[in-house]
């Protein structure tokens, strides 16, 4: 049984792999409509083992395919008469489930038949025994009628077909890094052309702390990214600079000591992320980055007194971006 499963499966990906022709990545909703080999009802451990969850892993560690959401529909003992909408069984909950997706208009929605073995039963499930003519025009009212029904609340995305799909135009985001450090932190991102965006980020510290530690400053940091698929999803890389102004003091890390320093820093830097999208407005991206960056400073003997001991310059290359953010895509 369980090799029976592992066929179906692998019969499952090799259909929907027929969908991914082309150099861009596609993300897939898939709804899986059966019987009980679909459900896995006979298997140990069925959200584990099941064919759609075969299938999704699969499809998942494809170069040519991007998220993958997926439904398991299948109903032990199921037949095509039980999916019929005039039937009222099963057929308003697969609806339900694909109503679901109808504002994830980045990915391609797809529907997985597989029903029959119960159909050609000689007793018991609902409608069998079921002819060869009888089973294709169930099959059939089941597909023109589900299709019928979505077009009511949903648009078939057509996500990678042409260059008119949706992509993401312009997000708001912030550091929750930055913030564990109580720093303040915005930033946008614009879409410029399909795989370049500008992000500009900027960050704000007034805050003093006991003992006279503080690490005021602030922070404006534009990036230009080229995204590998498409803007706003998956892989980038970016060419950002950094201009801040920064008054810190008693630290003692880094070798700053218990001084103050006051001083101005600008450079440049390139950087790798990935984005993760989460649904039609929310996402998440990681990000690391390093370059060079020039320090001018003025060195006071503390946070306190005003006294000043030295004025300088430093040079650093090393890390200059590292970022954890939350975004909210506008439009």
């Amino acid at each position: 049984m369980k090799d029976i499963r592992k066929v179906i499966g692998l019969l499952l990906c090799m259909t929907i792999c027929c969908y991914m022709t082309g150099k861009e990545k596609k993300n897939l909703n898939i709804v899986f409509i059966g019987n009980s080999i679909t459900q896995g009802a006979l298997l140990e451990n069925p959200r584990h083992e099941a064919p759609p969850v075969k299938a999704a892993l699969y499809l998942r560690r494809q170069p040519s395919v991007g998220t993958v959401r997926y439904s398991n529909q299948g109903v032990s003992g199921s037949t095509t008469f039980d999916f019929l909408p005039q039937t009222d069984l099963l057929f308003p909950k697969v609806v339900r489930v694909a109503d679901q997706f109808k504002d994830e208009t980045w990915a391609t929605l797809i529907f997985s038949i597989m029903l029959g073995t119960n159909d050609s039963a000689i007793t018991g499930p609902n409608g069998a025994p079921a002819s060869p003519a009888k089973y294709y025009e169930n099959m059939k009212t089941i597909k023109f009628l589900l299709l019928a029904a979505l077009m009511l609340t949903y648009t078939i995305s057509t996500y990678g077909q042409d260059k008119s799909h949706y992509m993401p135009k312009f997000a708001i985001k912030t550091n929750a890094l930055y913030w564990a450090t109580t720093t303040a932190n915005l930033g946008f991102e614009v879409g410029l052309s399909k795989k370049l965006t500008l992000d500009v980020s900027g960050n704000y510290n007034p805050w003093k702390f006991s003992d006279h530690k503080q690490i005021k400053h602030w922070l404006v940091q534009p990036e230009l990214r080229y995204w590998l698929c498409e803007r706003f999803y998956g892989h980038f890389f970016g060419l950002h600079a950094h201009y801040a102004e920064a008054n810190v003091s008693n630290l003692n890390i880094l070798g700053l000591g218990h001084e103050r320093y006051q001083g101005n820093i600008y450079g440049a830097g390139i950087s790798y992320g990935y984005q993760w999208i989460l649904n039609k407005h929310w996402s998440m991206e990681a990000e690391i980055g390093v370059g060079y960056a020039r320090i001018d400073y003025d060195k006071y003997n503390c946070g306190k007194c005003g006294s000043k001991l030295d004025s300088g310059h430093k040079n650093y290359i090393g890390p200059t971006k590292v970022a954890l953010n939350i975004i909210y895509v506008i439009k």
